[in-house]
């Protein structure tokens, strides 16, 4: 795999301002494993014998505690070739175990993968339709469909996303949301291996 570059944030409390709560949670950049430190830390990129050689999910949770403590990280992943960000959300705050945090769709979001998925079908049906009275009935309910949400922007949307493509950093530990135990990596005694915290 090409080398990748990583955007890491991690969560922090601040007091909240102009809200009913007293306090919110403020996402601070920390850290950019770039392209030449991602062949030292990554097994499937770099020399498979030499560095960090992380492979898992769980690994890569346990670097993150060791070289940032405990706490929630939201990763940006980029790599040349590929359109767009890849994200990840990880939940270190337990000393021994992590999980992934899955991102949580709204109810609009929902509502609208629901009725697309709806004009999906419809739009089969309509190719499959025997009779010119049941063509008509289907195109009603289309047209319904096509009064409450903008389907063309959303197909377009969605076949955008299908072609952009996710970049797979590390395999998954299973279940892959759930709460599982840290897992050690390679050399992370190695001084070269050691990310330099002076800058913070």
């Amino acid at each position: 795999m090409e080398p990748i570059i990583v955007r890491i944030s991690k969560a922090k409390t601040v007091p909240a301002t102009n809200s009913q709560y007293d306090y919110r949670t403020e996402w601070k950049f920390i850290h950019k494993i770039t392209y030449s430190e991602s062949e030292q830390i990554f097994k499937h990129i770099g020399d498979t014998e030499r560095g960090l050689c992380i492979e898992s999910d769980a690994q890569f949770a346990k670097y993150l505690v060791d070289n940032f403590e405990n706490g929630r990280f939201h990763l940006h992943a980029f790599k040349k070739g590929v359109s767009g960000w890849t994200f990840y959300n990880f939940d270190c705050t337990s000393k021994t175990r992590f999980c992934q945090v899955k991102k949580e769709k709204s109810f609009e979001q929902k509502e609208k993968e629901d009725l697309v998925r709806t004009y999906r079908r419809k739009t089969k049906e309509l190719d499959e339709a025997e009779n010119e009275e049941e063509r008509e009935e289907i195109k009603e309910e289309m047209e319904e469909i096509e009064s409450e949400v903008e389907v063309d922007d959303i197909l377009a949307e969605s076949e955008d996303k299908r072609g952009k493509g996710k970049i797979t950093i590390f395999k998954n530990v299973q279940p892959v949301y759930a709460k599982n135990e840290y897992e050690d990596y390679g050399d992370k005694d190695d001084e070269k291996n050691k990310i330099d915290k002076s800058i913070w």
